[in-house]
């Protein structure tokens, strides 16, 4: 069930193909055997809705777009030529980022 605000599911691709990308999230995971055996005998339906969450959390920021938004506090003239792209964004909110990134998503 979607929540308020929630993009809708895509549509869910054939069986196959639904298996090989399950079990690449499962490799991903790196779970215990025991904890795999038991995703693996939930239906399609719930599958789907691991691979889909899987997906929105590997999307992430391009580490480069942090390098570049910190280069622009370094120099007042840069600073004021880029606010547009910065908004309201700190430079702390932007090491907050880079921090969390850093938490969750995988360095290789």
């Amino acid at each position: 069930m979607l929540g308020p605000g929630q993009p809708p599911m895509p549509p869910m691709p054939p069986e196959d193909q639904l298996a090989t990308m399950f079990d690449q999230v499962l490799k991903q995971m790196d779970l215990p055997v025991d904890k795999m055996r038991i995703l693996k005998e939930y239906n399609n339906e719930k599958k789907w809705k691991v691979v889909v969450d899987s997906q929105g959390m590997n999307a992430h920021v391009d580490p480069a777009s942090y390098l570049t938004k910190l280069s622009y506090f370094l120099d007042k003239k840069t600073l004021k030529k880029n606010k547009k792209v910065l908004g309201d964004e700190t430079s702390t909110a932007v090491l907050k980022h880079i921090e969390i990134s850093l938490r969750t998503n995988s360095v290789e």
